[in-house]
């Protein structure tokens, strides 16, 4: 069995709105581990920071959200993680625009990963280039969003649900960056939506967590590494 290198409390960690106060009184034992978390989080000291932000952080980081652990591998840190990391900070900042861009680039990559990481057959063959260019029109990754939920949807590669929580991340995406008319009322409340689609999604497709607690083995999807 092969090993792979892990980062815990990658997305920071789980906190309540009753936990506040502790972080900014400096009080107990607690708080203090809580604190040097965030700022790890932040890569700031949060004593600096403003109290709004740690309270948009509470709001992104319930016990529902939460994610131990992640695959120290650089393609998927570069292309899932680092962005997801980023949109929460941006969205701790304010920057809720950001956060719906960075939610629906991970909701890009992660559609191209879900069919990179998925052995399938067409006509009992397996899928290749050839497959793409001929029956795709193009390779998978050059297609666009919408194309490429049809085609994961049409291999049975996602459930009905993913499907619509993917093409609800691109229409909200669409609404901020493609349309003039876009109703911009329910910027926050629509990057957190994104925010949570995009964590949900990645939860449901890889399936990342701990295999056995006293054996720790890191499962992604169906594959233990």
């Amino acid at each position: 069995m092969g090993t792979v290198n892990i980062q815990l409390n990658y997305f920071g960690f789980s906190m309540k709105p009753e936990d506040i106060e502790g972080i900014f009184s400096g009080d107990g034992q607690p708080h203090e581990l809580n604190r040097s978390m965030l700022d790890s989080f932040f890569g700031v000291p949060t004593k600096n920071l403003p109290r709004d932000y740690v309270e948009r952080y509470v709001e992104l980081s319930p016990p529902e959200m939460y994610q131990p652990v992640v695959p120290h591998d650089e393609k998927l840190l570069n292309r899932l993680f680092e962005p997801l990391k980023s949109a929460k900070r941006c969205y701790c900042l304010g920057e809720y625009l950001a956060t719906i861009e960075l939610c629906a680039h991970v909701g890009e990559m992660l559609a191209i990963l879900a069919w990179n990481m998925t052995s399938i057959k067409y006509n009992g063959n397996p899928t290749d280039d050839k497959f793409e260019a001929s029956v795709l029109s193009s390779k998978f990754e050059k297609l666009g969003q919408e194309r490429r939920i049809k085609i994961l949807e049409g291999f049975k590669l996602l459930s009905e649900a993913q499907k619509n929580e993917f093409m609800n991340l691109k229409n909200i995406r669409i609404k901020y960056f493609h349309l003039w008319s876009g109703d911009f009322s329910e910027m926050k409340s629509d990057s957190c939506r994104c925010f949570k689609i995009i964590t949900d999604l990645i939860k449901d497709i890889l399936q990342i967590g701990i295999n056995n607690p006293e054996i720790p083995t890191l499962c992604v999807g169906t594959h233990r590494v």
